[in-house]
């Protein structure tokens, strides 16, 4: 089976995110906000890549909580952040930050590289 992906984009990027995975043979859910990702982080046998936006709302772990609660769980699950260019700095030492826009090709490319890097290729 190859690697468990996690996207936490936001409805419409999740869904084309998570279906672009599925093609590149890649195991992927796409939970609707941040609390129930990380249910699904915890309760997962096994999540290679979390791929997150930054802001959920008022009262929800924001994406740099997320990933840094996902790391505690999970010292070596590789992070993507996708989100405008003045929060880069959020996320120093804890993933890769991808810019918006960013098109799910771009997001893909990454996502591939630090699966690859993690020892798993898709189908």
């Amino acid at each position: 089976m190859a690697a468990r992906v996690v996207v936490v984009l936001g409805p419409d990027l999740s869904e084309e995110m998570v279906a672009a995975l599925g093609k590149a043979g890649y195991e992927a859910i796409a939970p609707s906000d941040s609390m129930i990702a990380l249910d699904a982080l915890e309760g997962a046998e096994r999540v290679e890549l979390l791929i997150t936006c930054l802001d959920f709302g008022e009262g929800k772990p924001n994406g740099i909580a997320l990933a840094r609660m996902a790391r505690h769980k999970r010292s070596n699950i590789a992070v993507i952040f996708v989100g405008p260019a003045d929060f880069t700095r959020y996320s120093s030492g804890l993933g890769e930050y991808m810019e918006l826009p960013s098109t799910i090709s771009d997001i893909m490319e990454t996502a591939r590289r630090l699966l690859v890097e993690k020892g798993q290729s898709g189908s």
